[in-house]
């Protein structure tokens, strides 16, 4: 049996847990790498500055994160740890972050440029942060529609290929799991495409 739960990623662990011991799974998949699993929950290392443009994206969230509490990517690294400390499989389920990381070095400059204007933007309001992103991740067909038309290659690099390989590795992991019940923590922008490849 399998379970895609759609998230956001400024969850409060009591929130994931929940939703784990209500299904009960025998594996748990996360919207993570390997490389992310060993760096954000196993081993939590700081990101640096200049890493990438999507390590500054990632920085920038974290730090307006952590003025209120929270920690951008909440849900994957609470449901991460659960499966670690509880003895259940997990499975990571996305490309690796070094992978995305080349993507994102490739892209043209005006979207390069774009996201970076966005990310200065963001890290200069003074709205708080928590309850501007999950309103935002609730309008998530409208949010990814304008992603789309904003920044087309890079939506089709860091979502669409990413749908593929996560549907893939879903489909792989349950024939090779059939009698097992199977809990997926995906955020909200990939659940309704990789549903539909999974079918």
């Amino acid at each position: 049996m399998l379970k895609i739960q759609g998230t956001h990623h400024l969850m409060k662990k009591e929130e994931i847990e929940s939703i784990i011991k209500n299904f009960n799974p025998d594996i748990i998949g996360v919207e993570l790498c390997e490389t992310r699993i060993n760096t954000m929950v196993i081993n939590p290392i700081e990101h640096e500055d200049n890493v990438s443009m999507l390590g500054k994206i990632v920085k920038g969230l974290n730090d307006k994160a952590k003025e209120e509490g929270l920690e951008y990517g909440s849900d994957m690294i609470y449901a991460s740890k659960f499966a670690l400390e509880n003895n259940i499989k997990l499975v990571p389920l996305d490309l690796d972050v070094r992978v995305i990381q080349f993507m994102f070095q490739i892209l043209p400059d005006n979207e390069k440029n774009g996201f970076l204007e966005e990310l200065k933007e963001m890290e200069n309001k003074e709205e708080k942060l928590s309850k501007e992103l999950v309103n935002e991740v609730n309008e998530v067909d409208n949010y990814m529609n304008r992603f789309m038309e904003k920044y087309p290659i890079t939506f089709m690099l860091s979502v669409k290929y990413r749908d593929l390989f996560i549907a893939f590795n879903i489909m792989k992991l349950t024939n090779e799991n059939k009698d097992k019940k199977i809990l997926v923590f995906l955020g909200k922008g990939h659940v309704k495409e990789v549903e539909r490849l999974c079918k």
